[in-house]
């Protein structure tokens, strides 16, 4: 989040104001800003996903996946998805 976050507040700060000013509505600004940096909000979006890839391959290495007795709620969560049971997460995540 930071590194998005970094990404376009830098964006905003040096060509918001130009574009603006140019004329541009802030929806095309917007836009512009994202075509801009989309470098550095790729970086951003792999290395949430790497990060996220990482957790769930750490918790089920160190915490196990054996039904009933070893189960955490990351892998439960990964396990449950790759079934394609989605309604079972919902409740599952209204009790955490």
């Amino acid at each position: 989040m930071a590194l998005a976050h970094r990404t376009t507040a830098g964006l905003w700060d040096t060509y918001g104001d130009i574009l603006l000013t140019d004329g541009a509505t802030r929806f095309r600004s917007i836009a512009t800003l994202m075509s801009i940096g989309m470098s550095g909000l790729l970086t951003a979006f792999l290395a949430a996903f790497g990060r996220a890839i990482a957790e769930v391959g750490a918790i089920i290495i160190v915490g196990g996946n054996i039904q009933g007795y070893t189960r955490t709620m990351t892998t439960a969560i990964a396990l449950e998805t790759s079934k394609g049971v989605y309604l079972w997460l919902w409740h599952l995540a209204s009790f955490s």
